[in-house]
């Protein structure tokens, strides 16, 4: 324990100092992101494969990864993963090894992922994900070792709606990078995709075997990011709206170990806003 509070002050002492340029980047300037980024990085230890289990469509989650983004990218190879189509990855490496102008952006932002209309919003598409992604680029600039990897399923194959297949293919894309591409990789990804395991009060439409469950032979170090106030951006019943955001517990940070845990840290941030969605021009 002491060995942990020890780690965890060191890591807050060097993100603290670099959490103004990178969560600006992703569009929050805000010091308890740089604690909550701390926090995550001294439970995770080692650990090769973060799952990060967000609420989408959130203004404060995009510059928390950002943190992480950057202090992970100071000690060696890593690779950011999104909840976005495998399609689009091709346009995000060109955007990403370009000069990041505005005609660059307009190249990327032109692709079918960035192409909806308000009603159609889930969340994952905002301008902090556009600044998360701007934060990638620039530390590139910078000569660090950071890539980008899209896992979702395309929209237009033929079992995309459905949600189990859904689950089993955005693992298997994983898998197949974290055995290509060295470092770490941070995965971005809905709350429900990091669960462990499938938990007991789940409702019968939650999927059987989420994401992360098909990958614990990688130990993946999985994390519920949860706020105590606030609201997000999301989806329920085909209609998407602001959510609110509310956990309650018994402490801000929790960490779990027993076998059939569903995440391995659950983090309460004080509160989540929504993000700024994008609009297409």
């Amino acid at each position: 324990m002491k060995r942990l509070a020890l780690l965890l002050l060191l890591l807050l002492v060097g993100m603290t100092g670099r959490a103004q340029g990178a969560s600006a980047l992703a569009g929050v300037d805000d010091p308890q992101l740089a604690v909550a980024a701390g926090q995550i990085a001294a439970h995770a230890g080692q650990q090769r494969l973060i799952v990060l289990g967000e609420l989408h469509g959130t203004r404060e989650i995009p510059a928390l990864t950002a943190t992480l983004l950057e202090h992970y990218a100071g000690l060696g190879p890593v690779t950011l993963a999104l909840e976005v189509p495998h399609t689009e990855q091709a346009a995000l490496d060109a955007y990403l090894a370009s000069a990041g102008t505005q005609q660059d952006w307009q190249a990327l932002a032109a692709t079918p992922f960035w192409q909806v209309s308000n009603d159609q919003h889930d969340g994952r598409r905002s301008v902090q994900m556009r600044q998360l992604v701007e934060a990638v680029r620039a530390l590139r600039t910078e000569g660090a070792t950071v890539a980008v990897l899209v896992y979702d399923v395309g929209k237009d194959e033929s079992d995309a709606h459905d949600h189990h297949w859904r689950d089993a293919r955005m693992a298997a894309n994983l898998r197949a990078a974290a055995a290509q591409r060295p470092g770490v990789m941070l995965v971005l990804t809905g709350n429900v995709h990091a669960m462990r395991t499938r938990p007991s009060w789940a409702p019968a439409e939650l999927q059987l075997a989420p994401m992360t469950s098909l990958l614990l032979d990688l130990e993946p170090f999985a994390v519920n990011i949860t706020a105590a106030s606030g609201q997000f951006w999301g989806c329920m019943q085909s209609r998407c709206q602001a959510l609110p955001a509310r956990t309650q517990m018994p402490q801000p940070l929790m960490r779990s170990s027993g076998p059939d845990r569903v995440y391995d840290l659950v983090l309460q941030l004080p509160q989540l806003s929504i993000a700024t969605l994008y609009q297409t021009p």
